[in-house]
């Protein structure tokens, strides 16, 4: 069995051993009761504001890459944000969510994969630095509050503080970088030996390409609106699930939740994105049945926008799913 197989095959393992081991600590009848009662018409408002997060961000997506000079259409983009979401998130594949959607995009305009997939990680750099402001902003705001759990307000502030330390001096670094502008004839490049080392060169010199000034304020703008109807639809859940929950509290506790939940041990954050949902809002007073029953549903509503990938890859112009494949193999030969 290849080492590749045993990954995936261990992620779901973990994945529903977390679940399970939080639904047995609950109780599975409490969090069906809770879900079934949940407010039908908020959770399909929850539902539209995550889908407007998901568009909101595909267009930010576009904007990072026609700052780094590649003309691409904006319908191309979407297309590939949605279909290879679907193809990265719920077939069996290598290649991730981002990988997946960055292959789709290359697929479509012939340009090198590692060009776009470059944009979705500082697409992902940029969203954690409005997160982890914000964080700090509202830690400062709910600190006084009556009984406020101080070290997990003190844990979403040196989180948040060493993300923005770690990404000022990333920028400082790509600001000395020196990279061709826009136009201007390329040294010949480097004959690598080895794919890895091509793809690598590729994707240094296209990260480096990072948008500045009001290009760069216009992304960061985009990104914190993004975060807005996030944080709006966890919001909507909750109020679905009769629990009020300030939006002070959300934002604190948000770096610790995104980080806890973008760690590489489950599958689509299930299991992960429910204990730490859970443990997080219970020091907020959120009963524990309430917020594994919102955590669970907001992964539901989540894998189903996935989903619409998979009818925007049936109902527009398809990519070769040859093509997906083989990028799959490659990927799989490189990172083995």
């Amino acid at each position: 069995m290849q080492r590749s197989t045993i990954t995936r095959l261990a992620k779901v393992v973990v994945s529903l051993a977390l679940l399970a081991a939080i639904l047995m600590h609950v109780g599975p009848r409490a969090v069906a009761a809770q879900i079934g009662g949940m407010n039908k018409g908020l959770v399909a408002l929850a539902l539209a504001l995550l889908l407007a997060e998901s568009l909101l961000r595909s267009l930010n997506w576009f904007q990072l890459i026609r700052s780094g000079t590649q003309k691409v259409a904006l319908r191309s983009i979407t297309y590939a944000y949605f279909v290879g979401g679907f193809f990265g998130a719920l077939l069996p594949s290598t290649l991730g969510t981002d990988l997946a959607r960055s292959t789709v995009a290359g697929i479509r305009t012939n340009a090198p994969v590692e060009a776009y997939f470059a944009t979705t990680v500082l697409l992902n750099v940029l969203s954690l630095m409005v997160i982890s402001a914000a964080a700090l902003l509202a830690c400062a705001r709910v600190m006084d509050w009556p009984n406020a759990p101080a070290a997990t307000i003190a844990a979403s502030a040196v989180v948040s503080s060493a993300c923005l330390l770690g990404i000022s001096a990333l920028y400082a670094l790509a600001r000395q970088a020196r990279v061709p502008r826009a136009g201007a004839e390329s040294p010949p490049a480097v004959e690598w030996r080895a794919g890895l080392k091509r793809r690598v060169g590729r994707f240094v010199a296209a990260l480096v390409r990072l948008p500045r000034g009001l290009e760069l304020a216009g992304v960061v703008f985009v990104a914190a609106c993004s975060y807005a109807l996030r944080s709006l639809g966890w919001l909507t859940l909750l109020a679905a699930a009769d629990t009020p929950v300030s939006w002070a509290v959300l934002l604190t506790i948000a770096p610790l939740v995104t980080l806890g939940a973008a760690l590489p041990i489950s599958v689509l954050g299930f299991g992960g994105f429910q204990a730490i949902s859970v443990y997080l809002l219970a020091q907020w007073d959120v009963p524990s049945q309430q917020a594994l029953a919102v955590s669970l549903v907001q992964s539901g509503l989540a894998v189903l926008i996935c989903c619409i990938g998979c009818v925007v890859y049936i109902a527009g112009d398809r990519v070769s799913l040859a093509s997906l494949g083989a990028a799959d193999r490659a990927n799989e030969k490189y990172s083995g």
